[in-house]
């Protein structure tokens, strides 16, 4: 996990707070100030924790109890500390729920760009497949996290889930010049995974003898043969 990348992605969301010669972010109240000088001086140092051990314990936490069963509490049981000692290194829920979408941001971006490298458009199509579904089945409730993540929440956040969307847009652009037909195959490309995954993580797909991984892959590779055929009408 690179964590100075997710912390400082985290600075960026909270503004100007953690910045003490400014502390003029947006939402930057007096009690976020607080927590933020708390953070930076006796507080951390006198529970022994470091802003990362709290954050990859948060990650396995999600992982273990489930995104929507994570809590503060729980949390500060696993790190052996009261839940208020927790304000002293975090400004709350939602700024853990951002980082462990962050983590499962960087974690998701390296796998599908170590899929794509060095393949033709077509064989970047079916590994970045292969990697998408690895990553959401192996990680479900981390994969939760990152979809959670609101795209239009924040511009800095935005930035942050655009990291996944562009290895699409690499892949895409290896061939294809019409941007806006690139957009629209990124976007569809991403739909039909991440609705397969969706239907395969909540147990929709076990009404059959037909194992889901042979329809995925029926899915994914119709979907490249379409795209190598060119045939997109109305699009051009």
């Amino acid at each position: 996990m690179e964590q100075r990348a997710i912390k400082g992605e985290l600075a960026h969301l909270y503004g100007d707070c953690r910045d003490p010669t400014k502390r003029s972010g947006v939402g930057c109240t007096k009690a976020k100030q607080s927590r933020v000088r708390e953070r930076e001086g006796v507080g951390m140092a006198r529970k022994g924790l470091k802003y990362e051990d709290i954050i990859m314990a948060a990650v396995a936490l999600v992982e273990e109890k489930g995104f929507s069963n994570f809590s503060l509490r729980e949390l500060a049981g696993k790190l052996g500390v009261q839940p208020s000692s927790l304000y002293n290194h975090v400004g709350g829920i939602q700024e853990l729920n951002m980082a462990v979408g962050l983590y499962g941001i960087e974690q998701m971006e390296h796998m599908l760009m170590s899929a794509i490298e060095g393949r033709s458009m077509a064989e970047a199509l079916l590994a970045m497949a292969t990697a998408y579904r690895s990553f959401a089945r192996s990680n479900p409730e981390l994969y939760e996290a990152l979809i959670e993540l609101r795209m239009n929440a924040d511009p800095n956040m935005r930035a942050a889930l655009l990291r996944i969307v562009k290895p699409f847009f690499i892949v895409f652009r290896k061939e294809i010049q019409d941007e806006s037909l690139v957009l629209h195959l990124q976007r569809s490309f991403r739909s039909m995974l991440h609705g397969m995954v969706a239907l395969e993580n909540t147990g929709h797909m076990t009404c059959s003898d037909v194992d889901s991984e042979e329809s995925f892959y029926f899915m994914v590779n119709q979907f490249i043969e379409m795209v190598k055929r060119g045939n997109f009408n109305g699009c051009q």
